[in-house]
């Protein structure tokens, strides 16, 4: 009767070392891990088979550890067992598990697997080691219960969260930056390319009206009548062409006919036609050369008979100066010799001028100019020199029509003694221009 009961006692021996270990192995699991029974019970399970062989024990050992007064475990404990036993789901089986397992061990295991009441919930070694990773003076978000539950997990590792990005104290806010940012030149802005500039008209049809009155009409004093007074109107039209033959080069080309009319000395009307072309080229940004070659035609009333006809070249240098924003100064020189038929009205002039002009508005301007002149006949002992003073006053109706007032005297001398310059003269003209093409 002694064997037994050593053998007896060693077993229930056994039995409680296994119990403790079972119980110390048994860690209480958070929330967070509340879908991660898996791994843990599988070792249980895995355990418990391995151990069978060794826990399995004849009917007698029980009765005999009621005898020597060891208290069986709870009836509390044992439903938690089963409940935990029933709410795993069973791993999947490889090969080696498929081997066949006494049936006596299970009422054995469930006696083991009493599972003690939850302990108070602990921050789980892994969500710890999430939590350290985080760099100092970050303010992670932290998400609830329910959101954790709803991670996966990993058998290993457990629940893996993912960071909420944060501020840091020492960078700031690390911004991504549009992928339409050059890393070195920032942001290309594309600025609206400018529609080209219209291009100038080439040709313009120009009429004007302009009536005088003066003094000394004809620049001429009869011995018995003295001077001749008279009022003159003279309509015109004209075509004009400047085409272009570089940046600075240029062509002028004109036809332009003209209508003398005399009010009181109605037997001196004529007709004129002028033909102008020459080609100007700029010399600075405020200097201009011209070199023309004009050709003039002048018929009687009507353009019934032609009397005289006069051939010219025409050299011009001019300059413009802004002295202010609206006050301007143009000088000029111009040079001219006249091949006339009859050829004794054939001379050379030599002339200088010079016009200031002061633009009040947009609409307004005036300006007064100065223009002296000396005349050497080729084909007589004839030489005069006179000058004109004339001033000017502006007015755009519109940008193509153009209203002025003019008034001025004038003065010389010639070596004719019936040839004056003394006048006195005013008028009114205006003139409109529009583009062709």
């Amino acid at each position: 009767m002694k064997l037994p009961l050593v053998s007896d006692m060693d077993c229930l021996l056994r039995a409680q070392r296994l119990y403790w270990l079972l119980l110390a192995l048994a860690v209480p699991i958070a929330p967070v891990q509340a879908k991660s029974f898996d791994a843990p019970h599988k070792q249980l399970l895995k355990l418990g088979t391995e151990s069978e062989g060794r826990l399995a024990a004849p009917a007698s050992a029980s009765r005999t550890s009621e005898v020597l007064g060891a208290d069986p475990p709870s009836a509390r404990n044992r439903a938690i067992a089963q409940s935990a036993l029933a709410d795993v789901s069973p791993p999947a089986k490889s090969q080696n598990d498929f081997k066949k397992v006494p049936k006596s061990a299970a009422p054995l295991l469930s006696d083991f697997l009493a599972v003690p009441e939850a302990a108070p919930v602990r921050p789980s070694r892994h969500l710890s080691r999430t939590q350290s990773s985080v760099r100092p003076g970050a303010k992670p978000l932290m998400p609830d219960d329910a959101t954790v539950a709803e991670l996966p997990s990993d058998p290993e590792l457990g629940v893996i969260q993912v960071g909420q990005v944060s501020r840091d104290d020492e960078l700031g806010v690390i911004q991504l930056r549009s992928p339409l940012q050059d890393p070195e030149l920032g942001i290309l802005e594309l600025r609206q390319i400018a529609p080209p500039t219209p291009r100038s008209p080439l040709a313009y049809l120009s009429t004007f009206v302009a009536a005088s009155s003066s003094d000394n009409i004809f620049l001429f004093e009869d011995p018995i009548q003295g001077r001749f007074g008279d009022q003159l109107v003279r309509p015109g039209i004209s075509i004009l062409a400047f085409p272009t033959l570089g940046p600075d080069t240029g062509l002028l080309l004109s036809a332009r006919t003209t209508l003398f009319r005399y009010q009181e000395q109605t037997a001196s009307n004529y007709d004129e036609v002028r033909f102008q072309a020459g080609i100007r080229q700029r010399l600075s940004a405020n200097a201009y050369g011209e070199l023309s070659l004009s050709h003039q035609l002048l018929y009687e009333e009507g353009f019934s008979e032609q009397f005289f006809t006069n051939t010219g070249i025409d050299l011009t240098l001019g300059r413009r100066d802004r002295l202010t924003p609206q006050l301007t100064l143009d000088s000029y020189y111009q040079g001219q010799i006249f091949f006339s038929d009859p050829e004794r009205f054939s001379n050379v002039l030599n002339s200088v001028g010079a016009t200031l002009n002061y633009e009040i508005n947009s609409q307004w301007d005036t300006g007064i100019g100065y223009r002296l002149t000396i005349s050497d006949f080729t084909q007589q002992s004839r030489h005069e020199t006179y000058q004109r003073l004339t001033g000017q006053l502006r007015y755009a109706i519109t940008p193509e029509v153009r209203l002025s007032l003019f008034g001025g005297l004038s003065n010389g001398r010639s070596s004719e003694s019936r040839i004056t310059f003394d006048d006195t003269f005013f008028g009114l003209s205006i003139n409109a221009t529009v583009p062709i093409f």
